[in-house]
């Protein structure tokens, strides 16, 4: 949820995550258009870390909240 949040409201550490398909050429790869994060290479801690284990998740989570524009509320 939180990697949700840097991405959607364009919060500081939302510079450090990168679509895959930023990355891409020309050519249309089975990637395209699923919102997933290119891997950050492995170390670091602290930010680094966050990035890294975000990027994990996000690009584990289901299509459904990957492509979600508005915040889900917590249920009491």
């Amino acid at each position: 949820m939180e990697t949700w949040r840097q991405i959607n409201y364009e919060l500081p550490a939302s510079e450090y995550f990168v679509y895959r398909d930023d990355h891409a050429s020309n050519r249309i790869t089975r990637n395209a258009e699923q919102n997933l994060l290119v891997q950050p290479l492995p170390g670091g801690a602290g930010a680094e870390l966050f990035i890294r284990q975000g990027t994990s998740l996000w690009n584990g989570a289901p299509a459904e909240i990957r492509d979600e524009k508005k915040q889900l509320r917590k249920r009491s």
